[in-house]
């Protein structure tokens, strides 16, 4: 499967090990030996070798990054972790348990909430794009 250095588990620091999906297909996950977190969300499940290991390494750095989130440009407000687990069922129709973190901007009266009166949320991937966002605000 050649030699890949796989950063550790955001999670638990576990090892990351690379798994091939299916018995005769040429598809991959790259998981936690220790914790089971895998980079993969469910709409993209398995991929070609290359392609699994790029999306744990931006997916490890999108969580690295995690501590360095910037407060909301309208009311100043630090957005909340929380995080989420679930069973859903993966495109092979068999269930399996999806965890993530995501942040969330209170409700607080911020012009935020008024754009969005159902809560407002940053996923683990799309935190680059809201602190750009704030830069550009302030």
């Amino acid at each position: 499967m050649g030699e890949y250095e796989l950063k550790p588990c955001p999670k638990c620091g576990g090892k990351a090990e690379i798994r091939r999906v299916g018995e005769y297909r040429n598809l991959f996950a790259v998981m936690c030996s220790q914790c089971g977190w895998h980079a993969a969300k469910m709409s993209e499940g398995a991929l070609a070798l290359s392609d699994a290991v790029q999306l744990w390494e931006s997916r490890v750095e999108a969580i690295e990054n995690v501590s360095k989130i910037k407060p909301c440009p309208f009311c100043g407000a630090l957005l909340e972790k929380k995080h989420r687990e679930y069973w859903g069922t993966n495109s092979s129709k068999k269930k399996e348990l999806v965890s993530y973190d995501y942040w969330e901007h209170p409700l607080n009266g911020c012009i935020i909430d008024f754009a969005s009166p159902e809560g407002f949320y940053v996923y683990e991937d799309t935190i680059d794009d809201w602190n750009r966002r704030v830069s550009d605000v302030q």
